[in-house]
């Protein structure tokens, strides 16, 4: 079910990439079960597709939403009603994957420019630019 609704949505919209919150799972076994097999199906059907996989902790979505890697479920949802400048409430479900979905754009587009700076700065002489790591 996942599976195919996920395919779906990837031929009928067409994102560059799937963005899934890394799981933490206390005690109880039969959720991390559950949890495995729906990010399996997920990661099945990126790839089917073509997409790439991203994949954040929910301390990396929160700092790059809310500025805050211990932001409550009422100032995630704020942040992103007010970052998509939305009129309509979301609700808490809708604000965790929109969350996730603005992480990666933030973390993508940085890296991309890291990226560049060293593909620029790779054949440049002594001195010419500082190196990131």
């Amino acid at each position: 079910m996942i599976h195919q609704a996920l395919h779906q949505i990837c031929r009928r919209f067409g994102p560059e990439a799937v963005v899934i919150e890394q799981t933490f799972v206390g005690h109880n076994i039969q959720t991390a079960f559950r949890l495995g097999e729906a990010r399996g199906a997920v990661m099945v059907a990126a790839a089917q597709a073509g997409r790439a996989v991203a994949e954040y902790s929910p301390a990396e979505i929160k700092v790059a939403v809310a500025g805050n890697g211990r932001a409550t479920k009422q100032q995630m949802q704020a942040m992103v009603e007010r970052l998509l400048r939305l009129a309509a409430p979301l609700a808490t479900d809708e604000a965790d994957a929109l969350g996730a979905a603005i992480c990666h754009l933030h973390t993508h587009r940085f890296l991309t420019v890291v990226a560049a700076s060293r593909a620029a700065t790779s054949g440049a002489g002594a001195g010419a630019a500082i190196r990131l790591p």
